[in-house]
């Protein structure tokens, strides 16, 4: 399966998140990870790294990673640069489709 194949669904988020928790530490300079519905913030934990001004119940960033894979509807990558958070960020992340495979609710 390609990268931009990943099909993740409404019932599978709580799971990831709680695979997230466990996988965060493993990441040496740190790590965010997210998840949104279609016009905001819904889940964020990070690891020695955080993203500043993008906390829960905050809009998605416009033309970020959230944004993007909602509108390519596709789980992409991208790179972020070192003047938007003062480090260089890679942002991986794809959309979140309703259980019944028809339309996506968010993203992660």
């Amino acid at each position: 399966m390609a990268e931009n194949e990943l099909r993740l669904h409404e019932k599978e988020v709580e799971f990831l998140q709680n695979f997230m928790a466990l996988v965060l530490p493993t990441y040496e300079d740190g790590a965010v990870f997210g998840v949104t519905d279609l016009q905001k913030t819904v889940f964020k934990a990070n690891q020695k790294f955080d993203l500043p001004g993008v906390k829960i119940g905050d809009p998605i960033v416009a033309k970020g990673i959230a944004e993007q894979s909602i509108s390519n509807r596709k789980a992409m990558s991208i790179r972020v640069d070192r003047n938007v958070y003062g480090v260089r960020v890679l942002a991986y992340g794809g959309p979140v489709w309703n259980n019944a495979d028809t339309e996506i609710v968010g993203a992660w």
